[in-house]
């Protein structure tokens, strides 16, 4: 046993020597004087698409990564690499051992699919991740590779350039050293729905990128609740957790606080589940598209389930674009609310902002919700809108909506220009107003004075409107 002791700290010891002689990070290396090309030294997705849902990231060296014992070095440990997102937010993923068993760390551990890396006095490799939309900020990453050695020196690779150390003349290491141009920022695509909808007479607006829900509920639908009580919407049948092997079941998926009356609606935004098992991918709780949804409340542990007796949009179900309640009634339940599984949505979601233009023109700036009410309209008139989606890395727009559009009908009848459904005296004192100078007109009421329809109002509409009062036109 003592023996055995020895030869331990012995090997401790060397070890020692050698990681207090590493003061140099690992380096990539190329053989130029064999013919290898030295011109990249990583590779991966300058763009990542998600319009399924999930983004492939594919991520590579090309060159490998020196630290080696014959010049000094105490081997690479780790190989890796942070997504610092728009905002700021970083994600990183650290790969130790060797192909077969590589053992994974970071945040996006689990949304690895496939690796092979090996370290030890060279190391390289690849990983394969499927990055889901609902857990990443939209808008462009920058991209930094990490390579660390036993001794903790780091190489670092976030600007424009990579070093690369030559071969010298007859082939060892280490010659000259040459900086190799990459593209370090990750931008990301994908596609996204703008509905529009009637909203009494004016439109109602829904967009956004990513698998979400969005349910919206009438501040008076909700007005014998107390101030304070959480709102909450569930899926029975969900996915409620993450792993492979679980089962769907109850799953709260968004949630609000009432706080009182509110002229807008309360927005709860949902999360989807997304299962990717069958690719060797992350399952992530969330609601199932097609599901009914349940309406919750819980004031101080005691339950309410709400039963809805009106939708103004949509019928209540996972994956429709847009549902609008405008009556809800609540009773006591014994479900347990703390007792169900339930999911952070909108994490980087509640950080974007929007453009929204009208007609060519931008109407809303910098707007920080996914759906609005346009009351702003006039009357026999088109409204058409695009809304993008700004990177909040540089604030430019980058993701954009298709165009859609709404017309603003009314049945009005011509001459009756201040809209009482009657066509009288007191309409000929407003147009003789109008002609007189001594009133204004809006953009309807001047089409209702323009008898003639000859976009000009002058006595011949006046004498129009006269006889059809008298009942000669």
């Amino acid at each position: 046993m003592k023996s055995i002791n020895k030869y331990f700290l012995a090997v401790l010891f060397l070890f020692g020597i050698i990681f207090s002689q590493d003061t140099d990070p690992p380096y990539f290396f190329c053989q130029q004087s064999s013919g290898q090309n030295c011109s990249n030294a990583l590779d991966f997705p300058n763009e990542v698409n998600f319009d399924s849902g999930v983004g492939e990231f594919n991520f590579s060296t090309i060159l490998e990564i020196f630290d080696g014992w014959e010049v000094g070095g105490s081997g690479v440990y780790s190989i890796g690499f942070e997504l610092i997102g728009p905002s700021g937010d970083v994600e990183d993923l650290t790969i130790f051992g060797n192909e077969g068993s590589n053992q994974l760390q970071g945040s996006l551990s689990n949304y690895v699919t496939e690796v092979w890396v090996f370290t030890g006095d060279n190391a390289g490799g690849f990983v394969n991740l499927m990055l889901p939309i609902s857990e990443f900020e939209l808008g462009t990453h920058q991209f930094r590779f990490i390579a660390t050695d036993y001794a903790g020196n780091q190489l670092i690779v976030e600007d424009g350039e990579i070093p690369v150390t030559l071969d010298s003349e007859n082939g060892d290491c280490c010659g000259e050293i040459i900086y190799v141009d990459y593209n370090p920022y990750i931008g990301n695509s994908t596609e996204s729905e703008i509905y529009i909808d009637e909203y009494g007479d004016v439109p109602i607006l829904n967009w956004g990128w990513g698998l979400f829900q969005l349910v919206l509920i009438d501040s008076d639908a909700l007005s014998g609740l107390e101030e304070g009580t959480d709102i909450y919407v569930l899926d029975e049948l969900g996915i409620p957790d993450e792993g492979c092997d679980g089962d769907f079941g109850p799953i709260i998926v968004g949630y609000n606080t009432y706080q009182g009356e509110m002229e807008t609606p309360y927005e709860l935004v949902c999360g989807q589940g997304i299962d990717l098992c069958g690719f060797n991918g992350p399952r992530l709780p969330g609601y199932v598209e097609g599901n009914p949804m349940k309406i919750y409340a819980d004031n101080n542990g005691s339950t309410l389930e709400g039963e809805v007796t009106q939708y103004s949009l949509g019928e209540g179900t996972f994956g429709e674009p847009l549902t609008y309640i405008t009556g809800i009634n609540f009773e006591r339940s014994d479900v347990q609310l703390s007792n169900i599984h339930s999911i952070e949505t909108n994490n980087s979601r509640n950080q974007y902002r929007y453009n929204v233009y009208r007609n060519e023109e931008l109407y809303l700036s910098e707007y920080e919700s996914v759906y609005y009410i346009d009351e702003d309209i006039n009357d026999n008139t088109d409204y058409c809108y695009e809304v993008y989606l700004i990177d909040n890395y540089d604030n430019s727009e980058f993701l954009a909506t298709d165009e859609v559009c709404f017309y603003s009908e009314t049945d009005f009848l011509l001459g009756d220009i201040n809209q009482d459904g009657l066509i009288n005296v007191l309409d000929v004192v407003s147009i003789v107003g109008y002609i007189l100078g001594s009133q204004e007109f809006n953009e309807t009421e001047f089409y209702l004075s323009d008898y003639n329809q000859d976009s000009f109002i002058n006595v011949l509409d006046v004498v129009l409107i006269v006889q059809a009062i008298l009942g000669g036109w």
